[in-house]
């Protein structure tokens, strides 16, 4: 008996001859590439260029100069170049059972003994330019008196500020909590002369 050579049997399918035999390759991964009988893509080659010298002394040079400033706010412990700052004003480990100091301001005016909160704002100043120069103010109370000017500049209808107290609000912890109320500390005070 003879065959039709036409026959639905022998008609080509698209794979290979050794894909057809293969139960383990379905009609899907016949078609993918680096699959037996899938196709390969072209890779396209492109030229590497080497970088020149102008290129390599500019990145170099901006290298050095952001090492060069972020060593020096770490010595000077200042962050007048931020974000080239100290890393301490970023993150510090916290005792769980330890201190934690809240930087406030306050003062007193003409006329008055009453002792006001200040803002850091009002002052024309950051709370973390403060505590960054406490050591500094600590020696010489005088660099306050540019915070009482300002301070006063932004209330010209009060009485002018007789003192100025960098004060501290401390918080003592106990397993990472506060542990009752805050102690209020006197750190430095400058008095209008």
């Amino acid at each position: 008996m003879t065959e039709d050579p036409a026959s639905p049997r022998d008609q080509p399918t698209g794979r290979s001859a050794d894909q057809h035999h293969d139960p383990g390759i379905g009609p899907s991964a016949a078609g993918m590439p680096g699959a037996p009988g899938g196709t390969v893509p072209r890779v396209r080659r492109t030229r590497v260029r080497r970088m020149g010298p102008v290129g390599l002394a500019w990145r170099i040079l901006a290298m050095a100069a952001g090492l060069a400033v972020l060593t020096a706010a770490q010595i000077g412990h200042t962050d007048d170049l931020f974000p080239f700052s100290a890393m301490a004003m970023f993150a510090q480990p916290r005792d769980p059972d330890g201190v934690v100091d809240d930087t406030c301001l306050e003062g007193t005016r003409e006329g008055s003994d009453e002792v006001l909160p200040i803002s850091f704002p009002d002052a024309g100043i950051a709370r973390s330019d403060v505590e960054g120069n406490l050591r500094g103010i600590r020696e010489d109370p005088q660099r306050l008196a540019p915070l009482a000017r300002a301070v006063d500049a932004h209330h010209p209808d009060e009485p002018q500020l007789t003192s100025l107290t960098v004060c501290s609000d401390r918080y003592h912890l106990r397993s990472g909590a506060p542990d009752g109320p805050p102690e209020h500390v006197a750190l430095v005070t400058w008095e209008a002369r």
